[in-house]
C-alpha cells in the first residue's frame, strides 16, 4: 500500500482527492493510514466484500468529474493519469477505461492514441484500475452489493452494466500502471503472475508480493 500511495502521489499530473478503506487489515495498516494528512481514510471493524469497500469509497468522495478506483497493489507510472482521462475526454462511446489489459480479458479492436500507443476495446476491465466519469458510474447507481457479489464479480459486474449503457470497456497500451500482487484472493498465483515476474527482473525498484 505504501508503494501505491507513493507511486500516485509521485507519478500524478493532476490534483487528487485520495479516499482508502481499510477493510479490517489490522491496526499497523490504520496508524499508518492515520499519520497521512492528505488521504481520507475509513475503517471497517470486521471483514466485509470488495463491493462493499469500493462503494464505501465512493460515498466518501467528493463528486467531481471523474472516480478511479484502484487496489493497494498497483504501481502507477508516469502521467497515468492524463492518459487515462484523455481517452475518456476524446472518445464519448467509451464508459470505462483502465490502466492496464488484463491477460485473460478478450480484446474485441483496437485504435491508435496519439501515437503514444493504443485503446484497446475490452470484454472486461479488471478491478485493480477502473477510471469512470462520475455521471456514468451514478447512472448505473455503483458497485452492487448483494449475495452476487458475495465471492467476488463486482468489477464485472460494473462494466457489464456500462455495456448495457451503450457504452465501451477499454483499457491502455502500453500500460500506465505495474499489477504487483502475486496472489489473487483465493491464495492462488494471479492470472499476470509470469508478467508481473519478467517485470520484477527488468525493474527492480518495485516491489511484488
Amino acid at each position: 500500500m505504501k508503494q501505491t500511495l507513493e507511486s500516485l502521489r509521485k507519478n500524478s499530473d493532476n490534483p487528487l482527492e485520495i479516499v482508502v478503506i481499510d477493510d479490517a487489515s489490522g491496526s499497523k495498516t490504520w496508524d499508518f493510514l492515520l499519520t497521512q494528512k492528505d488521504i481520507k481514510s475509513f475503517r471497517f471493524e470486521d471483514r466485509v466484500t470488495i463491493a462493499e469497500v469500493k462503494k464505501k469509497g465512493y460515498e466518501l468522495c467528493s463528486r467531481k468529474q471523474y472516480v478511479y478506483f484502484s487496489d493497494d497493489d498497483v504501481y502507477f507510472e508516469p502521467h497515468w493519469d492524463s492518459k487515462l482521462i484523455s481517452i475518456l475526454q476524446k472518445f464519448p462511446d467509451i464508459g470505462v477505461v483502465g490502466g492496464r489489459h488484463h491477460p485473460h480479458h478478450q480484446i474485441f479492436s483496437t485504435c491508435p492514441l496519439n501515437g503514444e500507443g493504443q485503446i484497446l476495446i475490452c470484454e472486461q476491465q479488471a478491478g485493480y484500475s477502473l477510471l469512470l466519469r462520475q455521471k456514468d458510474y451514478r447512472a448505473i447507481k455503483g458497485y452492487e452489493v448483494s449475495e452476487r457479489t458475495e465471492d467476488g464479480g463486482e468489477d464485472t459486474l460494473i462494466c457489464d452494466m456500462i455495456k448495457a449503457q451503450g457504452k465501451l470497456v477499454a483499457s491502455i497500451d502500453p500500460p500506465v500502471i505495474v499489477h504487483c500482487g502475486l496472489k489473487n484472493h483465493r491464495g492462488l498465483n494471479a492470472a499476470d503472475y509470469h508478467e508481473m515476474m519478467e517485470i520484477q527482473a527488468r525493474r527492480p525498484e518495485i516491489l511484488f508480493e
